[in-house]
């Protein structure tokens, strides 16, 4: 604010000086409202004029003199005054002090002196505001705080960090654990039962001062009627006026717990459900292969003996993957070697018969896989090893089928290969029209893989290749 936004009401019964003064200070860009009196003061701010400064005559003729009205304005304005008097008797400056702060100027002592006091008090009371403002919100804040810890749904105590004393406590942690306030104040925190397993003693507290912070998740406290409350605990180190204060938060979790323990219990349900889910499954696809084998065993041709054998051990291959789950009590994931080593294992039984000498290779890196990618990689590998044992030795000649798994760069990459009389001239995975290369092609797709055949002097080889999310 410039002085020409600040107004200065002038207080003096001599016309003259008054009107000279007031030029003086218009002239130093203030706004200057004149008053001869005291009543003609205060009717001046009755109007509703904006007052900034009061520069105030003691000596105001009859009626009130300047101290008289300068108490009355005081009471119900906050505004900066300054006396200005011809006397300097000790009384009349003692007298002054006792109304106003802002200052006494003697009369013609000159302008630099007047204006020197004005820019004083403008200053103070700018100072002065600025310390109220400040006071005002150290007060807001202060009740504030208070609402928040007296309404406060968690119980909160305070210790002084030094002696480990309790010096606050609000409502809810008295209604908590059963203790009054009077009981708490003054106590040591290894004093109250409650609070024994978090500090029984000096040792403990002092662990708490120097880690500034500590945290318990589900502890459980014993009230003053012998209740066990399971509460999270967290307590912090702080400064409060000049002193470090260890602020304890208690929140009550006997209704969050037993909420997660019925949610365990739902939890446990649908995975027990699952399990026998996954069991009937495997019991059923055990009986459709069965019903496979009784009719097939009642046929006399040979093709259709063939194929009925052939969906056998995909459903067979299916029900691998559902005994592997039962067993590992898993309901998602499943170790994708042990379900390979399993599929595979049961087609050998399933084609080789006496006269043939097959081997089987394996080398497989241990990856635990997603149920729904296993699956269909499960069919792919009972279609290419089905196929290496029914055409790769003819004649009953020996030989090796070899697979192979492995983890490469976040890929899985399985290969089939065989040593067997090899591919018939110009075959390709993606001409082939048989149902059992275009399910390896779909199955393939399905996992966002890729599927192709190697070429290789001797025999056949297949690499399928496929992203995949290990489980931690």
């Amino acid at each position: 604010m410039n002085n020409k936004e600040k107004t200065i009401l002038l207080v003096d019964d001599e016309a003259i000086i008054c009107q000279d003064q007031a030029e003086i200070l218009k002239r130093e860009g203030y706004h200057v409202i004149t008053a001869m009196s005291g009543k003609a003061a205060l009717d001046e701010l009755k109007n509703g004029n904006k007052i900034d400064l009061i520069l105030m005559d003691i000596d105001l003729g009859k009626g009130m003199d300047g101290t008289q009205t300068a108490e009355i304005i005081l009471r119900e304005h906050d505004i900066p005054l300054i006396f200005l008097s011809g006397h300097t008797e000790m009384e009349v400056i003692k007298k002054t002090d006792r109304i106003t702060s802002y200052g006494f100027v003697v009369k013609n002592t000159g302008e630099n002196v007047l204006f020197t006091a004005i820019k004083m008090a403008f200053r103070l009371y700018l100072s002065h505001k600025e310390n109220l403002q400040q006071a005002k919100s150290i007060i807001d804040s202060e009740i504030r705080y208070r609402r928040l810890f007296e309404s406060a749904q968690d119980g909160i105590f305070i210790l002084n960090a030094d002696s480990g004393k309790i010096i606050d406590v609000n409502p809810y942690l008295s209604d908590l654990i059963g203790y009054t306030y009077d009981e708490l104040i003054g106590k040591n925190l290894w004093e109250i039962s409650p609070f024994q397993d978090i500090a029984e003693n000096k040792i403990k507290f002092l662990k708490l001062q120097k880690q500034g912070y500590v945290h318990y998740e589900n502890l459980p406290l014993l009230n003053k009627n012998g209740k066990v409350i399971n509460v999270e605990f967290v307590s912090n180190v702080y400064m409060e006026n000049m002193s470090n204060v260890i602020q304890c938060n208690i929140r009550d979790i006997e209704k969050r717990k037993k909420l997660e323990d019925a949610r365990e219990v739902i939890l446990a349900g649908k995975v027990t459900m699952l399990r026998e889910l996954q069991h009937r499954i495997k019991n059923s696809l055990a009986i459709i292969a069965s019903l496979i084998n009784m009719e097939s065993n009642r046929l006399p041709d040979s093709d259709i003996k063939e194929s009925l054998l052939k969906i056998r051990n995909r459903i067979d291959s299916i029900a691998n993957l559902y005994s592997l789950l039962n067993f590992s009590h898993e309901t998602e994931k499943v170790r994708l070697d042990q379900y390979i080593e399993k599929t595979i294992g049961l087609l050998f039984k399933s084609y080789l018969n006496g006269n043939k000498k097959i081997n089987l290779e394996t080398h497989l890196d241990k990856i635990l896989m997603d149920v729904d990618i296993a699956l269909p990689v499960g069919l792919i590998l009972n279609e290419l090893v089905t196929n290496s044992l029914k055409y790769a030795f003819t004649d009953d000649r020996s030989g090796s089928i070899r697979i192979t798994l492995e983890n490469k760069k976040n890929n899985v990459i399985i290969e089939v290969s065989d040593d067997g009389i090899g591919l018939p001239s110009g075959f390709t995975v993606d001409d082939t029209r048989g149902l059992g290369m275009l399910l390896i092609r779909m199955l393939s797709e399905q996992i966002k893989g890729s599927f192709k055949n190697m070429s290789i002097d001797n025999g056949a080889r297949f690499r399928i290749t496929f992203p995949f999310k290990i489980f931690e």
